[in-house]
């Protein structure tokens, strides 16, 4: 698959930018900028591809990718099938390492923030604690003025620097703007499984399609998701289960066959491993807070 270059630009009177952006999915081609970016998904859920890594995405995912480092965020299907103009949104910023003169990052007072700067080159995942301290100041930064933006930026930085909760996405030396064989098999197996995972895919059916033996293809799959395939598998249909459950329009059984399930017992033990909840629960969650919505007025800022 095509890899494209985004032009990203900062705005008048800007030396990088921050925006919160509504979609009814977000932008679906691979691509890559001379910017830095640190994203975090407000809404949504899908597939997130960062160079030679596949992973699943939902609600309070945070990222912060390198320059030139090939990155995109594929909804799920549900999303194209019936779009709604603001069901997926995201909070991002994007910067160059220069945007505070060629320079600054020289000093050796930041040098945690140059190595941290350095790591991004492959991709870092914010968990834990840090993950919400990043959101938290992200949804504070998007109303600030424009020396609040960049005095908050530097202080994000500073955070993620001295932090240690931080994952590695994906192998630097892989990771650029090149269009190796791998990439391109990844995007092929992953678009296979989002066209028939209502269907069974057995695990020589996904081989062959990715050209590869069994045995080959699982070492491959796993090292490139850090995931078994069926692991995987079970995360698109648990996604699309969800979606079915929080439109309270499928009694529990219909959304297990539905989202590609052979036998409820199964889906409701997935289910439950993934979400820490069962099915039932999960609905009865999703109508409570959709109650509590139309009784309460609608609060500012982000949750997770």
């Amino acid at each position: 698959m095509k890899k494209y270059l985004l032009k990203v630009t900062t705005g008048p009177g800007n030396s990088f930018s921050c925006r919160r952006r509504s979609m009814a999915y977000f932008y679906n081609e691979m691509h890559y900028h001379p910017q830095l970016e640190l994203n975090l998904i407000v809404k949504g859920k899908g597939t997130r591809f960062v160079s030679n890594k596949m992973e699943r995405f939902s609600e309070g995912d945070l990222v912060l990718l390198g320059s030139n480092l090939p990155h995109v965020w594929k909804s799920d299907p549900e999303y194209f099938d019936q779009p709604d103009a603001s069901a997926c949104e995201c909070i991002t910023v994007h910067f160059s390492y220069d945007f505070l003169g060629k320079d600054f990052f020289d000093m050796p007072e930041l040098l945690k923030i140059r190595q941290l700067l350095w790591k991004s080159s492959a991709g870092l995942k914010l968990t834990g604690a840090l993950r919400y301290q990043v959101a938290s100041l992200m949804t504070q930064m998007v109303e600030e003025s424009q020396t609040e933006r960049l005095l908050t930026l530097l202080d994000l930085l500073r955070i993620m620097s001295i932090s240690s909760e931080a994952e590695i996405l994906t192998d630097a030396r892989m990771a650029s703007t090149q269009e190796p064989a791998y990439a391109d098999r990844l995007q092929h197996v992953h678009r296979y499984i989002v066209q028939n995972f209502k269907d069974p895919i057995s695990l020589d059916r996904i081989a062959q399609e990715a050209n590869m033996s069994p045995a080959a293809f699982c070492r491959y799959f796993r090292q490139r998701t850090s995931k078994t395939f069926s692991h995987f598998l079970a995360e698109v249909r648990i996604g699309y289960a969800c979606r079915l459950l929080q439109e309270n329009k499928m009694k529990i059984a219909q959304v297990c066959y539905d989202s590609g399930f052979a036998n409820l017992s199964n889906f409701n033990r997935q289910f439950k491993a993934t979400m820490n909840m069962t099915p039932f629960e999960y609905s009865r969650s999703t109508r409570c807070a959709s109650l509590s919505e139309q009784i309460q007025p609608k609060k500012a800022g982000l949750v997770l």
